[in-house]
This record gives C-alpha cells, structure tokens and sequence, in this order.
C-alpha cells in the first residue's frame, strides 16, 4: 500500500479548521489518514512519495487534488483579504490541477495522465479512424468505380460544345451604358 504526505499551503479540511496554512495531508492507500501542519506530519515518515508544494493547495474530496494557486492568486496580494475558498472557486482553471489521487493512486500528475499511455490510445484511435471512418463502404466504390468507367466516352461526347461562344442571358451591371461605364448622367459636365 502506497504512503503519500501531500503538501499544500493551505490544505483544505473538513475538520475544525476549514484551512491550515502550510499543512499537509498522510494518505495510505485510499484514505487519508491524517491531516495538519506539515511540521508535525512530516516527522511522521517515511513516505512512498511527497507530492505538492508551498505552491499548491490541496483539496480532499472524492478524490485529491493538488492544484497550482501562482496563476489564481496573480497577482500577489490581490486576494489577500477576499475568502480564499472563494477565490479558487471564482479562479481556477483545469490547467491548475497538478496531482490527481484517486483510491490511493496518481492519476495525473504535472498536468499529464500517469495511469493510461496517451501515445498508444492515439496510435489506436489514428488506426481505428482509418481502418473504419474513411474506408468506403461497398456502394461507394461500386460509384467510384463506374465514374471511372463512363469517363473514357462522357469526355468525347462534350468535347464539341467546349469551343461554341454563348451569348449572356443577364445583364450584370444594368447600369453600365453607352457612355463608357460612367453611369447615366453622374457625373455628366
């Protein structure tokens, strides 16, 4: 079983204080097991895996998040006497999510996924996509085909009307006359 101390000024908790600055969080497994200042849960040690930073806050719930506050908190000492669960509310962006821990397992961490290869999901998808979406079904290529047949005998058979002049049936610029494209007599001395 994984053991993580997870850092975060503040972290956020459900206890008696809703925040402790510079605090931290024990989680074994898939619960967390302790929650206070980082001074005292440090001594606690060894840890598996120590995630998050004085740059983070940290937000228990179903699952646990550590997110970036730089961005949320710009610029410095601009939200120092606003709520700050309000802020984060009001301000945070999926793009500040850092660590994911789901169940006692990184899911995401720096921003990418840790448990699925997101190279290999693309190769697949690339390969599905070609394989299944511009592959032309049976009917089309049946068309295709015949439109290559035709070919050799539709092109000889309009060859002859490509050289006869047609004469327009509409008059584009109903106001062009005789007078050179002056229009009437705008312009007239």
């Amino acid at each position: 079983m994984a053991r993580y101390l997870v850092l975060g000024d503040p972290v956020v908790a459900l206890g008696p204080a809703a925040l402790i600055p510079d605090g931290a969080l024990i989680v074994e497994g898939a619960e967390i097991t302790a929650a206070g200042p980082l001074e005292v849960l440090a001594a606690r040690g060894p840890f598996d895996r120590v995630l998050g930073s004085a740059g983070h806050f940290v937000m228990p719930g179903c699952d646990l998040l550590v997110v970036r506050k730089d961005r949320i908190l710009f610029p410095p000492g601009r939200y120092d006497g606003e709520p700050f669960l309000d802020v984060v509310v009001d301000r945070a962006e999926a793009q500040d999510i850092d660590v994911v821990l789901g169940h006692g397992r990184v899911l995401m961490e720096g921003g990418r996924v840790t448990v699925v290869n997101e190279d290999q999901v693309r190769e697949r998808f690339a390969a599905a996509v070609a394989e299944r979406v511009y592959r032309p079904s049976a009917a089309v290529r049946r068309w295709a085909g015949l439109g290559v047949m035709v070919e050799p005998y539709l092109a000889p058979l309009y060859q002859p009307w490509y050289h006869v002049p047609v004469e327009p049936a509409h008059a584009y610029n109903a106001r062009r006359m005789a007078d050179g494209g002056r229009g009437g007599d705008r312009g007239a001395d």
